[in-house]
């Protein structure tokens, strides 16, 4: 891995989930379709078994790849050590850092609080607004042409209109080669109760029909705008399903 050449995006895994043993897809899904319109993206998702050695990992990447955009991910759980962390990075970070997924979609404004560590939230499906934020986004600019997005702007959260929800066609392939993907394939007992088992997860589509009070999809995917004539739930080509299968 050449640690000169100039990175676009790094994102990077919480601390606290390092030994999940299910795959950051979000991240996976982002990357692919970003280096798929030629940028460079890297994932710095380490799985030491103390919280202090990940977070040393990840402290650790940013300074060595020195991205041009650093990318957080939160749901509820994990917002503290998703916002301790961010804090972390930005004291030895200059550039931009973004928050997304399910907390970051529903309620942006708990991560764009005074002197917050974020300067951009990304709302809903991620790709279209990140690719766009790598292209266009400039720093204490006007950047309210990109959808999609939440900041602040003179002490006022802004909220910029929704973006629509991607064709699913343009998605591309999960980055797996941007991870270490034989770690995953370790039998676990983790995923099946105290059975040593290998699982990996295959998404088909993206939405859902239900809407369950409990589970925070659909909130998560009304932060888009759809499109007109477009069905709720969306279909991923079979022919990227089967190349999942072949990859797995």
């Amino acid at each position: 891995m050449n640690d000169n050449r100039s990175v676009d995006v790094l994102f990077v895994g919480s601390p606290t989930n390092a030994r999940e043993f299910y795959m950051p897809f979000y991240y996976l899904y982002l990357a692919g379709y970003l280096e798929k319109h030629g940028f460079t993206v890297e994932i710095s998702n380490p799985h030491e078994a103390r919280f202090e050695d990940n977070l040393a990992c990840i402290l650790h990447d940013v300074q060595r790849f020195q991205p041009r955009f650093v990318g957080l991910a939160a749901f509820v759980t994990d917002y503290d050590v998703v916002v301790d962390l961010a804090g972390r990075i930005r004291r030895e970070y200059n550039g931009t850092i973004l928050v997304g997924n399910a907390h970051a979609s529903i309620f942006p404004e708990d991560f764009l609080f005074e002197n917050s560590p974020f300067d951009l939230v990304v709302r809903g499906e991620g790709e279209l607004t990140v690719r766009e934020i790598l292209e266009t986004y400039q720093s204490n600019k006007d950047n309210s042409h990109i959808k999609g997005i939440a900041y602040r702007q003179d002490g006022r959260l802004i909220q910029t209109p929704k973006r629509e929800l991607m064709d699913l066609n343009e998605c591309g392939m999960p980055a797996y080669h941007k991870i270490d993907v034989s770690w995953y394939a370790q039998p676990a007992k983790n995923i099946i109760r105290g059975l040593a088992t290998i699982a990996a997860v295959i998404y088909i589509g993206r939405g859902c029909p239900f809407q369950c009070t409990f589970c925070a999809s659909n909130t998560v995917w009304q932060a888009n705008a759809r499109v007109p004539g477009q069905p709720l739930i969306r279909k991923r080509p079979m022919s990227h399903v089967i190349e999942d299968l072949r990859i797995l």
